[in-house]
């Protein structure tokens, strides 16, 4: 069966949780003997966004085809690439076209954009996205704002989501101080974009590209023919947020979990509990509570803490977690490590922290570190506590709450017993090969089956669709006339 897997970003480059996910699928399917070929995206510098170039790569036997999009220079060019654009739908039509894939899987599409899918449908083959996190309902793909707040999803015009596109910057006037006074600055904003007036503020536009991302994106996930939810948060998220229900099935997540399995072996014994994080350093993964809670450690507490991450993703925040952490000798950066390496550092570490602000989508490296025998204190978040049990592998505390998760890190340093017990219960859950037996089983059914969906282009739209028609033609002149500076409209 010749496949093709879509993903917004890929290995080598690329290696967070999705990127594992997408790579085991793939691979384990390649090894069954089937024609595997990977569409993706690669960021490049700003340049002319007409002009599509990509490259092709071989990664293990997967055929890789990279299309390289230019960086956004603006928030408007990042809003409009949220639904994608004329030039790549049409190379991704020429290639797909050339390639005739029998099954269309795909993982994300930031990036790339929603529009993808208006080329991919009418291909008349099996059409599945896995949602490895929120994209599909929330521009942010985390369904928490800036300030830190969570998020259930956007309300009935989307103007809880200028906060998230921060809409305030087309603002001129400060925006209000206060949760309430900001959420009705929001709405009475979007309430007059929406209106359309001739003679209009040209901010206006630029907000409608905003406020319209959310009905776009879900129009087309609805075109598909199966949505993946690894969790049951994340189906139940996607159904309240407009995705419909016969859609979508709940499906965990298999990994490759041989290597990981060996490092139970490589671990060696140590007098010092040695808890590690692994992962992206980003505010919503909560690695500044980590921190404040190691350091309410007394130094006569027997413990170690490595962190281990791309120190260059978020600068700022990584700074601060650097500076948090420089004076205390017990805690070592590690910076970045090869993905094919990750076992090798969980092998280094007795406790693994996942001390997440936001909901998580069943983390890729609770389940990999289970695997290697790793067990975990984690945040009480939905998307963990799916997969892990309380006081069997795993130590919950109060999400945010650090006097929690030091007591919890205490607890485990002075009764050796019960890490022993919580080591013995970290067991690795889904395999890949379980997952593909699932997609396989899942894709033949499908073939079997018509395609009973068609794309909102085909069908003429639906729903309440405000602002879509003239979305995707005004966003990249909203992208030229870069819409602030002085060109900011007041709020009142």
């Amino acid at each position: 069966m010749r496949i093709l897997i879509v993903v917004h970003q890929f290995m080598p480059r690329h290696y967070a949780g999705t990127e594992v996910v997408t790579r085991d699928a793939s691979l384990e399917l390649l090894h069954r003997g089937h024609e595997v070929h990977v569409l993706t995206a690669e960021r490049t510098p700003p340049r002319d966004s007409s002009r599509i170039m990509a490259r092709d790569y071989d990664y293990r036997g997967l055929k890789v085809h990279a299309i390289e999009l230019p960086k956004p220079a603006t928030n408007i060019e990042v809003n409009g690439g949220e639904y994608g654009s004329a030039a790549v739908a049409e190379h991704l039509r020429e290639h797909v076209e050339r390639l005739r894939p029998e099954v269309i899987h795909a993982y994300h599409l930031a990036g790339l954009g929603a529009s993808v899918i208006d080329v991919l449908a009418p291909q008349r083959v099996p059409l599945l996205y896995t949602a490895t996190d929120f994209w599909s309902v929330c521009t942010r793909s985390i369904l928490v704002k800036p300030s830190g707040e969570m998020c259930s999803g956007p309300d009935e015009i989307s103007s809880n989501c200028l906060e998230c596109h921060y809409g305030e910057r087309l603002v001129s006037r400060n925006v209000p101080a206060g949760a309430a006074r900001r959420r009705a600055m929001y709405r009475k904003l979007a309430r007059r974009a929406l209106a359309e007036r001739p003679g209009e503020h040209p901010n206006m536009r630029a907000i409608r590209v905003m406020l319209g991302r959310n009905d776009f994106v879900r129009e087309r996930i609805n075109s598909v023919d199966a949505v993946l939810a690894p969790t049951r948060l994340m189906a139940r998220m996607l159904t309240q947020n407009g995705i419909r229900p016969e859609l979508v099935r709940h499906s965990p997540y298999g990994l490759k979990l041989d290597s990981f399995a060996a490092a139970r072996e490589r671990r060696r014994p140590s007098s010092t509990v040695r808890f590690g994080y692994v992962g992206t350093l980003r505010q919503p993964k909560g690695v500044e509570i980590l921190l404040e809670a190691f350091k309410r450690l007394p130094e006569s507490c027997d413990a170690s803490l490595r962190i281990v991450g791309d120190m260059g993703d978020f600068p700022p925040y990584v700074r601060s977690l650097y500076e948090d952490a420089r004076k205390d000798r017990r805690i070592n950066f590690t910076g970045i490590v090869p993905n094919e390496r990750t076992a090798e550092q969980l092998a280094e570490i007795d406790v693994l922290v996942v001390p997440s602000t936001w909901y998580e989508n069943s983390p890729t490296t609770i389940l990999l570190a289970f695997a290697a025998g790793v067990p975990t204190i984690a945040s009480d978040v939905p998307g963990v506590t799916e997969i892990v049990r309380h006081g069997d592998n795993a130590l919950l505390f109060e999400m945010g709450d650090a006097g929690q998760l030091a007591e919890c890190m205490r607890s485990v340093v002075d009764d050796a017993r019960l890490l022993s017990r919580l080591r013995a219960n970290a067991e690795g859950l889904r395999t890949v090969e379980d997952s593909v037996d699932e997609a396989l089983e899942l894709y033949d059914a499908l073939r079997a089956t018509p395609r009973a969906n068609e794309t909102p282009a085909r069908n003429g739209g639906g729903g309440d669709e405000r602002v879509a028609a003239a979305v995707r033609a005004s966003a990249p002149e909203l992208a030229r006339n870069g819409a602030g500076g002085d060109e900011r409209v007041a709020a009142a």
